[in-house]
């Protein structure tokens, strides 16, 4: 039955008509659905839409859709896309609570209504859940004229059968297998690795893991202890000579203090000696390198005259062990060449 408030918009749009002069008699109505059979497979979606057929115009269409939910559930509904109404006054809902599952609709067309062939309601979506046969059928419904007494000149309403078969594609591993594959590949990679660390544990390495566990922990114990005593000792041997060499101090305070007297002067005349010696090696370094030099130009001017290759490389030898020997040599008093 169409509700109260249904009606009441209805019968003041239709006394509107009355006077405008909107009446026609009553003809055959219906409703369908688009596809009203079809193939589909279980995991997969589907689309039914809803349409309603009439040879006069009507404001007004209102229905229940029942499905068996052991097939295919609801899961959305459209009802903005190139639907006939305008107004919803309840809006496109479904439920998969119970075994018969249901979608209920009631919406109103406005003036001057709808009349034909195809006028579209909603569209549903479905999924597919077991493999069958099963289908949609309307189990009540109404479609009202647009006469001013909102007649209901529904005559008939087609139903829906569709196939229903196994999924095309191999169905997704569940969660828990896959998480069961990793932790035995996780445990297999665990295995080599142990199985590494036994072929790498040999010597003294591999008999300390064959010794009893109570025998490694007292080894463990007396090492520890033998760390700890070897501690002491080393901190005992730091007190009593930081405690001697604070005694001798006290003891023989003025030779100390007049040795930190004369250790700046000391430290002077190391530095001094050490400037002199740097200064004393570069000279010689540098004399070196300009006896080289001479004595390299000297030998490549005699190659030009000499007419003996053996004679030219025997002097130019010579020539190298005399540089060498005067890089050993202290050089400083000699007069440059």
């Amino acid at each position: 039955m169409i509700k109260n408030p249904l009606r009441i918009l209805l019968v003041s749009i239709g006394f509107i008509l009355v006077f405008t002069g909107g009446v026609n008699t009553a003809s055959a109505a219906g409703l369908y659905f688009s596809p009203s059979k079809g193939t589909f497979y279980k995991n997969e979606n589907f689309s039914v839409s809803v349409f309603v057929s009439s040879e006069q115009a009507i404001n007004a269409v209102q229905g229940v859709i029942s499905f068996p939910t052991e097939y295919f559930e609801a899961i959305s509904v459209k009802s903005n896309t190139n639907s006939i109404v305008d107004l919803w006054v309840r809006k496109p809902s479904f439920s998969n609570a119970s075994p018969h599952g249901n979608v209920q609709f009631e919406g109103v067309v406005l003036n001057p209504g709808f009349v034909g062939s195809s006028g579209k309601v909603m569209e549903i979506v479905f999924r597919v859940k077991n493999e069958g046969l099963a289908g949609l059928d309307f189990s009540d419904s109404a479609i009202l004229a647009n006469d001013g007494l909102g007649t209901n000149v529904l005559t008939s309403n087609a139903s829906a059968n569709f196939s229903l078969l196994p999924p095309r594609f191999a169905p997704e591993t569940p969660a828990s297998e896959n998480l069961k594959a990793v932790e035995e590949r996780i445990k297999e990679v665990e295995q080599k690795v142990s199985l590494a660390a036994e072929e790498r544990e040999t010597g003294i390495l591999r008999f300390w893991y064959i010794l009893p566990e109570f025998i490694r922990i007292i080894i463990l114990v007396l090492v520890g202890l033998a760390a700890i005593l070897l501690s002491l000792i080393l901190l005992g041997f730091i007190i009593v000579t930081a405690v001697w060499l604070w005694n001798y101090a006290r003891q023989h305070r003025r030779q100390v203090e007049q040795k930190i007297e004369v250790l700046p002067g000391k430290i002077k005349r190391f530095f001094r000696k050490a400037e002199r010696a740097a200064v004393s090696v570069e000279q010689e370094l540098a004399g070196d390198l300009h006896y080289g030099v001479r004595q390299i130009k000297k030998e490549v001017s005699g190659a030009r005259h000499s007419r003996s290759l053996k004679k030219t490389l025997l002097n130019y030898w010579h020539s190298v062990i005399k540089v060498i020997k005067r890089f050993g040599e202290d050089n400083l008093k000699e007069k440059p060449l």
